[in-house]
């Protein structure tokens, strides 16, 4: 169960760790999404042999470049995320967030403990006592009842409330690492781009020499 006094938790750690691999597997699916042979095969054309190694087992020296090109657009795009939780503090506020969840869960448990106890209690109490006439043990339980369920409701109400806005606040910053997403995927079409450069200066050198 998560604690409510910031003190982090185990719960807290998944809720947050889960964030970051949700970051990891947009990276991971937005390169899988790139294939670099055949932005090699439409930028060069057959020209694209020039780059191949004697040996097949081997990678050739402009599919590595680009490897290694794709790998520091992750590094960066997933420095900048993790910079900006940390700049929102978006650890403490996921802490924060499960505290509210977890209190609620134990006030609920709390309420239900404390109406079960209520109606035994006016149980025993309609007992001990002559009702007016009219009046039935049920009517008067139901009664009792129906008030604490009021009250109860108008807090919970309450409660509810607040949480809804810490969530929505939280959404807000999550789809602002949406925008760094596309950002990387950006910086994947200035990558392609660049090989298309890298193309036409290929070409002018071979009709050069």
């Amino acid at each position: 169960m998560a604690e409510t006094n910031g003190t982090t938790t185990t719960e807290e750690e998944s809720r947050y760790n889960q964030l970051i691999l949700l970051v990891d597997k947009a990276l991971t699916h937005s390169r899988k999404d790139f294939d670099i042979d055949e932005a090699i095969k439409e930028c060069y054309g057959e020209d694209a042999s020039m780059f191949e190694t004697k040996d097949s087992s081997e990678e050739n020296f402009l599919v590595s470049a680009i490897n290694a090109m794709i790998d520091d657009v992750n590094k960066k795009v997933k420095k900048g995320f993790l910079d900006y939780l940390e700049k929102e503090e978006m650890k403490q506020k996921l802490d924060k967030l499960e505290a509210i969840i977890a209190k609620l869960d134990q006030e609920d448990e709390q309420m239900k403990q404390a109406d079960e106890q209520d109606r035994r209690t006016a149980q025993a109490a309609l007992d001990a006592t002559r009702l007016p006439k009219g009046v039935t043990p049920d009517g008067l339980m139901r009664y009792h009842i129906y008030n604490k369920k009021k009250e109860d409701l108008a807090l919970m109400e309450k409660k509810l409330a607040e949480e809804e806005a810490a969530i929505e606040k939280l959404s807000g910053q999550i789809r602002n690492f949406e925008s760094i997403e596309r950002e990387g995927k950006e910086n994947m079409e200035q990558l392609k781009q660049t090989l298309q450069r890298e193309e036409q200066a290929v070409k002018a050198w071979s009709k050069q020499t």
